[in-house]
C-alpha cells in the first residue's frame, strides 16, 4: 500500500513537471532588492535586455523600481539581438 502511494507521489511529480521561469515584475523586484543591498542610491544602474523581447520588460520594470527606491542615476538600454 505504501509502495502505491508513493509510486503516485512519484508519478505526479513527473507528470506535473514543467520549466519555470518568474515573471518580469516578480523577476525585476528581485533584481532591486539584490541592487538595494549592493549598491549607494548614487551609483550608476545601467538596466539592459534585449530589444523587443521580454528581457527588454523587465529592464524598464527593474528602472522604474529602482527610480521608486531612490535611485538617481538609472538608465536603461534595450541591445539589438545579434540572432
Amino acid at each position: 500500500m505504501i509502495l502505491v502511494l508513493i509510486a503516485l507521489c512519484i508519478l505526479f511529480s513527473v507528470l506535473t513537471m514543467k520549466e519555470q521561469s518568474p515573471d518580469a515584475d516578480s523577476a525585476a523586484e528581485e533584481m532591486k532588492e539584490e541592487i538595494t543591498s549592493t549598491f549607494s542610491k548614487s551609483d550608476l544602474i545601467i538596466c539592459t535586455g534585449a530589444f523587443n523581447k521580454e528581457s527588454a520588460l523587465v529592464a524598464d520594470k527593474l528602472n522604474d523600481n529602482l527610480i521608486s527606491a531612490g535611485f538617481t542615476k538609472t538608465w536603461v538600454e534595450p541591445i539589438e539581438s545579434l540572432i
